[in-house]
């Protein structure tokens, strides 16, 4: 079975103790006890040709909220943070299922931080229509961001760019990503978005999941989860560079 083990985890950030955060705006903010880390391999290395680019994160559906996003700024020499039609790793089916990106940052921090340059998590949600503003810095050694957040409600899906070379002007329309690692019962017993707020156990695992990494086939109107509402076409992100 694929992602964490079935002992369920803290409570995601996006949830309080009164049910969903229910933040008006999505300004991201670099949140406290997560900073841009350069790992101990890279010190005496000189960075050329450093730049600031700002990443604007666009939410195309219509109520699948994006959750906290994971940041990573690294070379090719890192390993991707995921490949279409193959197993998810634990830390990104921990993302896609709870919005946890602590998953990734511990793989990539302490396990297989190979041409990793930094890591940064943003602590807010991305509504439908709204946009958010990352602020990465890029450079000749380092030229590829990837970032991940979960797409709320939803057993297991997720919106990412992928070591993606990026460069000032440029658009990216992603779909929404199934990790394949929870079957898509849409039961709000393991969907933790603001749809289930106050129903079900919000965090149980519902296993059986497909096995592998896909575009995601959306809402069906299963168990918990209005189709009407919830389900959306892809792309489900655009990501323009500033």
């Amino acid at each position: 079975m694929l992602g964490p083990s079935a002992v369920a985890p803290p409570r995601p950030a996006f949830i309080t103790a009164n049910g969903y955060d229910p933040s008006p705006d999505a300004t991201f903010e670099e949140s406290t006890d997560e900073t841009i880390e350069t790992h101990h391999h890279l010190r005496g290395l000189q960075v050329q040709n450093e730049r600031d680019v700002t990443l604007i994160v666009r939410n195309l559906s219509y109520d699948q909220p994006f959750s906290t996003f994971f940041v990573m700024v690294h070379s090719g020499q890192a390993a991707p943070m995921f490949e279409l039609g193959k197993k998810a790793s634990r830390g990104l089916a921990r993302l896609a299922e709870y919005g946890q990106p602590g998953g990734l940052e511990n793989i990539y921090r302490n396990i297989n931080r190979r041409g990793v340059r930094s890591i940064k998590r943003y602590s807010s949600t991305t509504r439908g229509g709204q946009t958010a503003r990352i602020k990465v810095r890029v450079s000749r050694q380092f030229p590829l961001v990837s970032i991940a957040a979960m797409c709320e409600n939803t057993n297991d899906c997720f919106v990412a760019l992928n070591g993606v070379r990026v460069e000032e002007g440029m658009v990216c329309d992603e779909p929404g990503l199934d990790a394949g690692s929870e079957e898509n019962n849409e039961s709000c017993d393991s969907v933790p978005g603001p749809a289930c707020a106050r129903k079900g156990a919000r965090l149980q695992r519902s296993g059986n999941g497909e096995g592998f990494v896909h575009v995601h086939r959306g809402v069906a109107g299963g168990k918990d989860l209005d189709r009407n509402e919830l389900d959306w076409r892809n792309p489900m992100m655009r990501v323009t560079v500033e």
